[in-house]
């Protein structure tokens, strides 16, 4: 299984960078808000980590190896947005079953992202902009493209494609957990500010 230099605080949700598992000894204290005895959680869930280490075991250079990392680096990148989304209903939503029950009702990349849109303070192109992520959605677009291709049978991989493919799944891969890491921290600001305001 793939390791991830990234753990969430339990006490306020915030994701920290940790690459030395200073985190791992609980008396050292959270730099985002202090905490200590308490076991900081892996971040992102161990399904991302499972998908990163399929795509890591992959082939790019093989045609079937290819389309197999396509569909899990797709999905691995949906899992992530699903992951902040969960953050913003929490601030949204007075219970479990209406956030389910929204996400529910916005199944799939496109539709996820136009829910973000609404919850968010700011669009998700204008927050990878601002944090110079937007090669990573123009990426992830494209990835979309040809992964909705290889699952309704319409994927006819071209020799001249492969370098293309492989180069879009290592660029993917490379900048995705840092990306989402941000985003998952600007989405618990949102929803402390939601709190703040609430008790005023």
């Amino acid at each position: 299984m793939c390791k991830s230099p990234y753990v969430k605080c339990p006490s306020c949700y915030t994701v920290i960078s940790d690459p030395e598992r200073k985190l791992q000894n609980l008396a050292e204290p959270a730099p985002c808000c202090g905490d200590t005895g308490h076991i900081r959680i892996s971040w992102p869930m161990e399904d991302v980590l499972m998908f990163f280490e399929i795509v890591r075991q992959q082939d790019l250079n093989e045609t079937k190896d290819r389309r197999i990392a396509i569909v899990f680096v797709s999905t691995m990148l949906e899992l992530l947005l699903e992951n902040v989304l969960w953050e913003l209903l929490s601030a949204h939503t007075k219970s479990l079953q209406l956030a389910e029950s929204a996400l529910d009702s916005y199944q799939g990349r496109e539709r996820r992202i136009k829910l973000y849109n609404r919850l968010s303070d700011h669009s998700l192109r204008d927050f990878f902009i601002q944090h110079e992520f937007s090669s990573l959605l123009n990426d992830w677009e494209q990835l979309a493209k040809i992964r909705n291709k290889i699952v309704h049978g319409r994927y006819f991989a071209e020799t001249t494609d492969a370098l293309d493919e492989r180069e879009l799944i290592q660029r993917i891969t490379r900048s995705c957990l840092q990306a989402f890491f941000v985003l998952h921290n600007d989405a618990v600001r949102q929803l402390n500010e939601q709190k703040i305001d609430s008790n005023e």
